[in-house]
C-alpha cells in the first residue's frame, strides 16, 4: 500500500468542496484505474456515511415520536379529566368533534353577554337597596 500512495495525490480544486485526484503511473491506463478507485471508494464512503446518518436519524426520531405521543394521549386524558370534573364541555362535544374556532368564539360572546348582564342587574339590586 506505501507503495500505491506513493504514487497517489488528492487534494482540494480551489476553494471549493471538489477533490482532485491524481495517480502518477508510466502506464496511462494504470494511472486512470487508480484515480478511478481512490474516486469511486471515496464516494461510496459518502454514500456509506449518509445511509449511517439517516439510520440513526430515523430510530432517533422514532423513538422521540412515541414519547412524544405518548405524553400527548396523558395530556388528553388529563384535559378531559379535568373538564368532566368541573362540568366543561368536552373537547368531542356531543357528538365528538372538537369544538371549532367559531364555536369557541360564539360561547365567548355568550360569556361576555352573561357577565354584562350579571353587572347590570347587580347595578340594580344596589339601587333598590340603596
Amino acid at each position: 500500500l506505501d507503495a500505491y500512495f506513493e504514487h497517489l495525490l488528492v487534494f482540494p480544486a480551489g476553494k471549493s468542496r471538489i477533490l482532485t485526484i491524481e495517480f502518477r503511473a508510466k502506464d496511462a491506463k494504470l494511472a486512470a484505474e487508480g484515480a478511478n478507485t481512490i474516486a469511486q471508494l471515496y464516494i461510496a464512503s459518502l454514500e456509506a456515511d449518509k445511509v449511517d446518518t439517516a439510520r440513526y436519524a430515523s430510530s432517533w426520531l422514532g423513538g422521540n415520536i412515541d414519547g412524544l405521543r405518548k405524553r400527548v394521549a396523558e395530556a388528553e386524558a388529563k384535559v378531559e379529566a379535568f373538564r368532566a370534573k368541573n362540568g366543561l364541555v368536552g373537547s368531542g362535544g356531543a357528538t365528538g368533534q372538537p369544538l371549532t374556532t367559531q364555536q369557541l368564539g360564539e360561547l365567548s360572546s355568550q360569556l361576555s353577554q352573561a357577565r354584562i348582564l350579571k353587572a347590570d342587574l347587580a347595578g340594580r339590586v344596589k339601587a333598590i337597596k340603596d
